[in-house]
């Protein structure tokens, strides 16, 4: 856990917290980045992809090839975007977000990690994408998060079981994505 407070105290009279692990800058801003665009942005891209894929548990999601290969890749494109931030090596940073994602004493749902979706990807991938865009850079894998949300909000999974989806926006959503998923019209 990493706890990062920007130094904006009254009269300099604040709590020691450095002392108990805290990290205290000038400028929360390149931390809360790199915290929205990986670590954030990594669950939101894995919980849908690996709940459709019939998992429930984030550690057992990311002991399936296709999941941590996914999250790892998902990282690779979209880590160019964030900032310098000082005292981070992000490649460590990743890393450190792998195992924490795998650790089986977490016993986090990726359901609680897809809850909410179409406010949590719009706070930490649209950002992202209109970066890489400008770059002239990939998006291939942020589009596929994004598909992946898409076809969760069908509200079934791969296997037919119903999802219980929590999302401000289902019910707008939910048709669009029937619409889209399962029109065979071929002639639109």
């Amino acid at each position: 856990m990493q706890w990062v407070i920007e130094d904006k105290f009254v009269d300099n009279c604040r709590p020691q917290w450095e002392h108990v692990g805290a990290l205290i800058v000038d400028n929360v801003s390149v931390y809360e980045a790199m915290k929205l665009r990986v670590l954030n942005g990594g669950h939101s891209a894995i919980s849908c992809v690996g709940y459709l894929l019939g998992h429930r548990d984030v550690h057992v999601a990311m002991k399936d090839s296709r999941v941590s290969y996914f999250l790892k890749a998902y990282f690779a494109e979209v880590v160019v975007t964030v900032p310098p931030v000082p005292g981070v090596d992000l490649e460590q940073y990743q890393l450190q977000l792998i195992m924490r994602f795998g650790n089986v004493h977490i016993k986090d749902k990726l359901q609680r990690l897809a809850e909410d979706g179409s406010m949590k990807l719009l706070n930490t991938m649209k950002q992202p994408i209109l970066e890489l865009l400008e770059m002239n850079k990939a998006v291939e894998i942020v589009a596929l998060a994004l598909a992946a949300y898409a076809r969760y909000m069908m509200g079934t999974d791969e296997q037919g079981q119903p999802i219980a989806l929590k999302d401000p926006k289902a019910k707008d959503l939910h048709p669009l994505v029937w619409e889209i998923f399962c029109n065979n019209d071929s002639s639109k």
